[in-house]
């Protein structure tokens, strides 16, 4: 191929990269990776946990004295709360300076009052299920300790989403694992809402009882 040639398709090749992702190209190193999300709601306010990638400790490049690349918190989470989850994406985009990546997210867990509440339940489900980067594959939990839960990625859990993915990849015996399209899907189909498996905190580590089964793992 020669180099006319070679441009032309280079040049093909990146306006296509501009229309699939919204005209929006950013680069890895600038992205914020969040591979499990937290969710609950208080008196119509929602918190949403986005628990980062600690990707310096994974990859074993951190140096030392360097900040977190994630969001400079310190803590393997970052919390934003409003009365949509589109006016937390906002917030978001408004005080951190990565771009909020939710591709790789793993796992969400929704926080026990929120469950409990099938109205604001629906109405967050239908507002994630728009949200298109998020995607449908995550696996799907529920916690009565979600702050602490969610305080264990990158501490006690290097990587809380991976670890929660694990759950059900380490069980061969569990073919009908939830995701979020099966409870997207039983919503619509049914009307009805999926009992999510339950974790929490149990010594330094966490606790899973999935519902198939009522046993912890």
């Amino acid at each position: 191929m020669d180099k006319k040639k070679k441009r032309k398709v280079l040049g093909i090749l990146y306006a296509a990269l501009l229309f699939l992702s919204g005209c929006r190209i950013v680069e890895p190193e600038k992205r914020a990776y969040p591979l499990v999300l937290g969710i609950d709601e208080q008196d119509g306010i929602y918190q949403v946990y986005f628990g980062m990638a600690a990707l310096p400790q994974m990859t074993g490049q951190e140096k030392e004295g360097e900040e977190d690349s994630q969001g400079g918190s310190g803590k393997g989470y970052l919390m934003y709360t409003g009365k949509t989850l589109e006016e937390i994406l906002a917030a978001y985009e408004k005080s951190q300076e990565l771009y909020l990546d939710m591709g790789h997210i793993q796992a969400v867990i929704f926080g026990q009052n929120l469950y409990r509440q099938t109205g604001q339940l629906t109405q967050i489900l239908d507002s994630m299920e728009k949200t298109s980067t998020l995607g449908n594959a995550a696996y799907v939990y529920r916690s009565e300790q979600l702050e602490e839960v969610m305080a264990m990625n990158g501490e006690n859990i290097q990587s809380l989403g991976e670890f929660l993915a694990g759950i059900y990849e380490n069980r061969m015996d569990e073919s009908h694992p939830l995701i979020l399209r099966k409870v997207y899907s039983t919503l619509h189909n049914e009307g009805a809402i999926e009992e999510f498996p339950l974790v929490f905190p149990e010594g330094d580590g966490l606790s899973v009882v999935l519902e198939s089964s009522g046993d912890p793992v």
